[in-house]
């Protein structure tokens, strides 16, 4: 295994993963993804033509790591995917949660080769406490959900897939 690597070498292998992934589960779709880690979300969306698409993207002052854009006829979605080198904390948890909450993706992904910290694999796995996950109270489908990265192999471990029984599969 790759013992040093930087979290932006995650990136390309990560955008495709999504890129795979939005297009099996959105075949009519037009599908985009972009390494945005270096832009704020309001100005890349503006400046690409996608602004239209999200009535409230001035408020989009946020910047994530890979966005996934999904457009069919009128309308698009977004996916957001946070990407973290070490350990996920409630520290990453958060930032993606008001990140997530603000603009509501469709999808909201925080991905680590080293999956859960101690302190977040008792508080997700042991206790349940599952709700620190969710970022529309009118819709129990929109949660974050947190899954380990392969770096060999580059693709996602299906059996890491916080809170269990997640589908996420191409």
């Amino acid at each position: 295994m790759k013992e040093e690597y930087a979290e932006k070498e995650l990136y390309p292998s990560i955008m495709e993963w999504l890129k795979n992934y939005l297009e099996d589960r959105f075949k009519k779709s037009k599908v985009f993804t972009f390494d945005t880690s270096g832009v704020v979300l309001y100005n890349f969306l503006q400046e690409k033509g996608f602004s239209e698409y999200f009535p409230d993207y001035q408020a989009f002052e946020i910047m994530i790591d890979i966005i996934g854009i999904i457009v069919s006829n009128k309308s698009a979605k977004l996916v957001f995917v946070e990407v973290k080198k070490g350990a996920i904390s409630l520290k990453e948890i958060s930032q993606l949660l008001g990140y997530s909450i603000i603009a509501k993706p469709e999808f909201s992904f925080l991905i680590s080769p080293e999956g859960l910290s101690n302190r977040m694999n008792y508080l997700l796995n042991q206790i349940k406490h599952l709700d620190v996950l969710y970022y529309d109270k009118e819709n129990n489908t929109k949660f974050i959900r947190i899954v380990r990265w392969d770096i060999e192999k580059e693709e996602i471990i299906p059996e890491s897939i916080i809170p269990k029984g997640s589908h996420i599969v191409v």
